[in-house]
């Protein structure tokens, strides 16, 4: 299973790590701050991972907007409710046991996202973790903490293209793609085979690999990107349910009316491409 956990900035930060809202107080920051996290959320809409955000924060975050929030036409403690409606609390169900002291760069911390978040790296050694960072923390991608004896560093990703990497590192069950004779590889040309015009895998099944790590779509079952060495989208299909999650690809032309506008732009926000 692979655990995300959001902290977002606040109106009185909780500790000197976090950082504070206060560049978003007008309208127009808010909702493109609210936009940007959505756009994140949206990226990994068909990614097999638990979302978790701690309420506190949440609360810390709206406070200063309350006041305003009916002058928005489309209020931020409104379309964030949104956003996170398939995300939970882990304050509902956070780690018992004994209180213990947390420390970051030698300073204590408690009752945080980072002090849940460790813990839990050190019970489920067979889970993945990361922060997703929006706007919220000032401590880079590896968040050192200190528990006792021991020492944990927390993933913090913030970027689409760092959501992108890390799902594409730690997702279960990983992509598996596999050469089929029908598109080939390495293979420059379109073929008629059977009646059909068949289009080719222009790459090596190692690129088409990374390449499909990498791979957006509305669904599992078929996937896309951008193959800048061919100047080509690259398809791949899904072959159905098996234990090595397996597929197929093959390029298709810039100008191909097969992939759907919306995730060709999504592709182009998240990786520089034509």
């Amino acid at each position: 299973m692979l655990n995300l956990y959001l902290i977002l900035p606040e109106s009185n930060p909780q500790n000197q790590w976090m950082n504070s809202n206060d560049v978003y107080q007008d309208e127009k920051r808010i909702i493109t701050f609210v936009g940007e996290l959505r756009n994140k959320i949206e990226s990994i809409r068909i990614e097999n991972y638990e979302g978790n955000y701690d309420n506190i924060n949440i609360q810390n975050f709206l406070r200063d907007f309350q006041e305003v929030a009916d002058y928005y036409p489309n209020p931020a403690f409104r379309l964030l409710r949104s956003i996170l409606s398939d995300w939970r609390n882990w304050r509902d169900q956070r780690i018992p046991g004994e209180k213990k002291e947390y420390f970051i760069h030698q300073q204590i911390i408690s009752d945080h996202t980072f002090c849940e978040c460790a813990e839990r790296v050190m019970i489920f050694e067979n889970q993945k973790f990361s922060i997703l960072n929006h706007y919220g923390h000032r401590l880079g991608k590896q968040i050192p903490i200190s528990i006792k004896d021991k020492n944990v560093i927390l993933s913090s990703i913030s970027t689409l293209r760092e959501i992108s990497l890390w799902f594409a590192k730690e997702r279960i069950p990983s992509r598996n793609f596999q050469v089929i004779e029908k598109h080939g590889e390495n293979r420059s040309e379109e073929r008629w085979i059977n009646g059909e015009l068949i289009s080719p895998l222009k790459c090596s099944g190692t690129e088409a690999q990374e390449l499909l790590d990498l791979a957006v779509g509305d669904s599992i079952k078929e996937l896309y990107n951008f193959d800048e060495k061919y100047d080509n989208y690259i398809v791949f299909k899904y072959e159905g349910e098996n234990p090595q999650n397996m597929y197929h690809g093959y390029h298709l032309p810039i100008e191909t009316l097969e992939i759907p506008d919306h995730l060709k732009k999504e592709l182009k926000t998240r990786f520089t491409h034509h």
